[in-house]
């Protein structure tokens, strides 16, 4: 038998209360109000409580056949944005969604990838102009989409977003929160804030993944009412492999250790300034390459830690988990971040975080010492502090507390709010 209840604090359905209690979203609103029954056989089970979500059938909930396909709009195909799609796929029906990409491969990130696709994939278009190559957003025209998510800072994505208003297909945003250090020059910040607002007032919806994303909505004009908690999540496969931190809690070295590109802004002098304060320290693994890292090794040699910093270079997303497995503090010391998907994905392995206060959605996630501790931007001594303590006193908490906080944060839970989310709200329905 089928519950539903209104949006809102009271009298959502069982299984609505399941997601939240499990994503830790007490406070968002409004919520997907998921349709569920109660079952012995068959479907998805999704709490003790043997409530099973039940299987998209390609039809709304007053039985209406839906026509066009949802719709996913993205920049490029990151490998943690292709396993969310095959989930949804999966979700949907393969013939039921797909793709939009602006392009395949983005050579500083050292992947790209059209493999793990299991639905359609559409690339945009490209014109070259001089020396100048525009993307065209070759499908806003096509087939009209039942429903398309997408981002929003980019002209193909503007120009493609006014389209698709003026052919009345539902649009709901992806949106992260962004710092001050984002963005352009006084007068390009004008001009980028009046396009903003105008695409948020005519989007039908908003994804968030935390609190700072929601206020960076209202602050651009967009509805509160409007806005629906869609959590990053991890590929638990990949990341939730853990190695004995038994001794983790005790006095004595640490493996400490960053993961992620070696490019301006990410904080990693303010790294080697404090890890080179604590001749203690043993260890730190910096994972990931780019651009910088001939001068961070450089640095490293001039204070003195060289024989203490081990460059290891890029790692592959496979590589990537097993590296997590090992290490028991993860340093995040981004001087701004929209999210920095590694913290998840850190927690999934057991690791401790430590993340500076430029990210966003980062007090969220790390709300308690035991999971992790929160350190100012740029502060270096600050962040020697916390790291000497953790060797003095040892890591509080266990690894299963800081697993329990991304447990269930998976794809598969990704794909069940957006499908619950648009379904809910008419958007898939003709």
């Amino acid at each position: 038998m089928s519950r539903h209840g209104p949006r809102g604090g009271v009298g959502l359905g069982d299984a609505t209360w399941c997601y939240r209690e499990r994503l830790g979203f007490q406070g968002v609103r409004p919520l997907v109000n998921w349709r569920a029954e109660v079952s012995s056989g068959g479907g998805s089970t999704c709490c003790e409580s043997g409530l099973q979500l039940e299987a998209f059938s390609g039809q709304d909930s007053r039985g209406r056949i839906v026509a066009g396909p949802i719709v996913y709009w993205n920049n490029v195909p990151p490998p943690y944005m292709i396993i969310r799609w095959s989930a949804l796929a999966e979700e949907l029906g393969e013939d039921r969604f797909e793709v939009w990409l602006n392009r395949t491969k983005m050579e500083s990130y050292g992947w790209a990838s059209r493999n793990g696709f299991n639905h359609r994939v559409r690339v945009n278009r490209t014109l070259r102009v001089g020396r100048f190559t525009l993307t065209l957003p070759s499908y806003v025209l096509g087939r009209r989409p039942a429903a398309v998510v997408a981002l929003y800072e980019d002209y193909t994505f503007v120009v493609g977003l006014i389209v698709l208003f003026l052919r009345k297909v539902p649009v709901y945003l992806w949106c992260e929160a962004t710092t001050e250090r984002h963005k352009p020059g006084r007068r390009g910040r004008r001009v980028k804030n009046l396009v903003r607002r105008a695409l948020f007032a005519r989007a039908t919806g908003f994804f968030s993944p935390g609190p700072d994303a929601d206020r960076y909505i209202v602050r651009n004009g967009g509805k509160p009412e409007r806005t629906y908690r869609l959590p990053h999540v991890v590929d638990q496969k990949l990341v939730g492999r853990v190695h004995d931190r038994s001794n983790a809690t005790n006095s004595g070295a640490k493996a400490f250790a960053y993961v992620g590109r070696l490019i301006p802004g990410k904080g990693l002098e303010t790294l080697l300034r404090a890890f080179s304060s604590g001749a203690a320290f043993s260890s730190l693994r910096i994972i990931g390459d780019g651009p910088e890292r001939a001068e961070l090794e450089e640095y490293a040699s001039e204070l003195g830690v060289a024989d203490r910093v081990t460059f290891a270079g890029f790692l592959q997303p496979d590589a990537v988990g097993v590296a997590l497995a090992r290490i028991d503090v993860l340093v995040v010391p981004s001087e701004a971040e929209t999210y920095a998907l590694v913290v998840d994905e850190a927690l999934a392995s057991g690791a401790y975080v430590l993340a500076s206060s430029g990210i966003s959605e980062i007090r969220h996630r790390i709300s308690s010492e035991r999971i992790g501790r929160v350190f100012e931007v740029d502060n270096a001594p600050e962040l020697a502090s916390i790291m000497s303590k953790l060797e003095s006193s040892g890591i509080p908490g266990t690894a299963e507390e800081r697993m329990r906080v991304v447990q269930w944060w998976t794809p598969k839970a990704w794909s069940e709010i957006l499908r619950g989310t648009l379904e809910e709200n008419g958007s898939v329905s003709e």
